[in-house]
């Protein structure tokens, strides 16, 4: 199968139907999921009987993997792509200070990594947000997605003009609206 993407998202998005779909249009998925969700397997252990770092999965016929992971709490993957037996380990703090290994599976390893880039664009979006109050529901949707697309913007910029002066989001802000309205940003 020739895979076009690699999707992750949180528990708020994820259902296993969803994953059926993606994986039929060869975009691969993964991503937390929430408890009782349709077609959630219930045949998992319970969380009081999971010790830190067990892991419990099910997989459906068409590849679909469910799994249970436990770390301080017990967090819920579905992955259209990851195989179970792909363990790995992942270090975490004691309250003493020191660092313990615990078993994981190549799939918390891949969302807590690209999980990542969400958050910093999360972050990016908070910091200079346009955010206008309005009693129109798609005034709040086109500013944030607005914002959204500069940030991502500034983003692409960084990583593909790695030449130019670094500047900081700010300035980048005020170069794009100037570019808008025809001005220069260095008077601006």
């Amino acid at each position: 199968m020739s895979q076009l993407h690699t999707v992750f998202f949180d528990s708020y998005f994820n259902d296993v139907q969803l994953q059926k779909d993606l994986l039929k249009d060869k975009i691969y998925a993964c991503g937390t999921t929430r408890k009782r969700r349709k077609l959630e397997p219930k045949d998992l252990k319970e969380d009081k009987v999971m010790k830190r770092g067990n892991t419990h999965w099910r997989i459906t016929k068409e590849g679909i993997l469910y799994l249970k992971w436990k770390d301080t709490k017990s967090v819920r993957f579905l992955s259209n792509f990851h195989n179970p037996d792909d363990v790995r380990t992942i270090l975490r703090k004691q309250k003493d200070g020191s660092s313990v290994e615990f078993p994981c599976l190549q799939v918390v390893k891949d969302y807590n990594m690209h999980m990542n880039y969400v958050d910093k664009s999360d972050m990016h979006i908070a910091t200079y947000r346009i955010d206008r109050k309005s009693r129109k529901w798609w005034h709040r949707l086109f500013w944030h997605f607005l914002d959204l697309t500069i940030v991502n913007t500034y983003i692409i910029f960084k990583d593909r003009a790695p030449n130019c002066k670094i500047i900081s989001l700010k300035e980048f802000r005020l170069s794009v609206a100037c570019g808008f309205i025809g001005a220069d940003p260095e008077t601006a």
